[in-house]
């Protein structure tokens, strides 16, 4: 799946999504990769607001299953978050990437058999936030999938 059809379908589909300052650096099914402005994200500090980032890493994991469902032929879009914890390590004062993926070739696999088997999975995601190699915040996140 291109990037710009799942930057399309997230500007048409969550409104959010236009609001965050984020650029999808890579996506393919695998791996999800966005940058965020700090600028479109600030705090009262000058910082990325904790919200924002919370935001962002959701937006990140949730395009990440969406590029998995259509690059495997699902028609569904129907991928919510159940729960989530984030743990913010430390401010964020520039830019920052939030990159979530499949640990290996098998997870995604499995993710996709079990939600053709069972027309719906519920799968954690982690999501790390950086700045360049620094980690400043990761979000574990449970999601709920259904397929048509």
């Amino acid at each position: 799946m291109e990037c710009e059809q799942i930057v399309q379908i997230l500007e048409s589909k969550i409104s959010l999504y236009k609001h965050l300052g984020l650029h999808l650096v890579s996506i393919d099914g695998c791996k999800a990769h966005f940058r965020a402005d700090l600028s479109q994200n600030l705090n009262h500090k000058n910082n990325a607001f904790g919200g924002s980032i919370y935001a962002v890493a959701v937006m990140t994991a949730y395009s990440l299953v969406l590029a998995a469902l259509k690059k495997h032929d699902f028609t569904t879009e129907d991928i919510v978050i159940a729960k989530a914890d984030i743990r913010y390590l430390r401010p964020i004062a520039s830019d920052f990437d939030a990159i979530c993926e499949f640990q290996t070739q098998y997870d995604l696999e499995e993710f996709i058999e079990n939600l053709r088997e069972q027309k719906k999975v519920k799968q954690e995601f982690t999501v790390r936030v950086l700045v360049g190699e620094d980690l400043c915040a990761e979000l574990v996140g449970l999601f709920v999938v259904k397929s048509l």
